[in-house]
């Protein structure tokens, strides 16, 4: 798989983890507590073994493309600044898991959390990934143009 291909697979795995985890936040209710709760864990697991590397991938190879050719700096900046405001979301989100208890303000940041991360996966798909093939002529299997090969490292447990 070339490095576009693997962003766009893993951009509807983002997408159905982020729709299933939907479904659980309605089963919350508020005074709960999140001592233990599985999909909470998968979710936390999820955002640092799959989304921040994804997010650092494209920002290292992917979005950088978009300033060698022609004026993409709109773009650039856009998608950048989406990723700046997830990770602000997702530390909200970390720090709200460790306050132990559903509250209406978890419920919402993590709603939020989850619905601008699924946009965000929308229009890299829809938007960056069509530029870059138009911008470099590439078809299909088209590696990037000095895109690394891709490899995750599996972080410590946060």
């Amino acid at each position: 798989m070339t490095t576009l291909q693997i962003l766009s697979s893993e951009h509807l795995a983002v997408t159905q983890k982020m729709e299933s985890f939907i479904s659980i936040l309605g089963k919350l209710i508020v005074g709960q507590s999140l001592e233990g709760t599985p999909p909470l864990e998968d979710l936390r697991t999820f955002i640092h073994r799959a989304i921040l590397p994804h997010f650092d991938l494209e920002e290292k190879t992917v979005f950088p493309l978009l300033l060698s050719k022609q004026d993409n700096r709109t773009l650039y900046d856009e998608l950048m600044e989406d990723h700046r405001l997830l990770k602000e979301q997702f530390a909200l989100f970390f720090e709200l898991c460790h306050r132990d208890q559903v509250t209406d303000e978890f419920v919402k940041i993590s709603t939020d959390m989850i619905t601008n991360l699924i946009l965000h996966a929308r229009k890299e798909d829809r938007t960056l990934i069509p530029l870059v093939r138009r911008l470099f002529g590439m078809e299909g299997d088209e590696p990037l143009p000095h895109a690394p090969p891709i490899i995750y490292s599996k972080p410590d447990d946060r």
